[in-house]
């Protein structure tokens, strides 16, 4: 796929550079989270109503160092910080693989993998973000019990998704 075909992708764009770096993330194998991610499941499921990326950065997701390493090497390289932050978190604790899919060749985390992200930090951004996440009909029809114990969401969590639905 080339860089052109991300026009298929809807989320507020801060730079030139932004396509370029999800592109290249995707091609790594390194799936977006965050404010952007978001924004791209809202387009893909037809889901109105979330919030605008917060900030110009772009987040991304690894269990692979090296990978990252490249990526960042990549981006040292190639992309004018003062245009677009790139923020890469490395996840050791469990296999992401299974919780990140392809939209029109840009890798995201799946709906119930940024729900689980967001119950764990639970800040206030957090609890509006997993609000609108509980509105995508196709997250409400899926397994997202089994996906919650799998991730290792604790009592407290499920309480406060509980209190949340109401």
């Amino acid at each position: 796929m080339d860089i052109q075909g991300l026009s298929k992708i809807q989320c507020t764009k801060y730079s030139d550079l932004d396509d370029l770096v999800i592109y290249k993330a995707s091609a790594l194998g390194l799936p977006l989270i965050g404010g952007t991610a978001l924004e791209v499941l809202s387009s893909y499921y037809g889901t109105p109503g979330v919030r605008t990326r917060s900030d110009n950065d772009l987040d991304f997701i690894s269990g692979s160092e090296s990978t990252i390493k490249d990526f960042q090497t990549w981006c040292k390289n190639n992309i004018d910080p003062d245009k677009v932050k790139v923020d890469v978190m490395y996840v050791r604790s469990h296999d992401i693989t299974k919780y990140q899919f392809d939209i029109h060749g840009v890798l995201v985390m799946k709906p119930q993998y940024i729900l689980w992200s967001k119950l764990t930090r639970g800040n206030e951004r957090d609890l509006k973000d997993i609000k609108w996440l509980m509105t995508i009909p196709e997250l409400l029809d899926s397994d997202i019990n089994n996906a919650l114990d799998d991730l290792g969401v604790t009592k407290p969590e499920f309480t406060t998704l509980e209190s949340l639905l109401r």
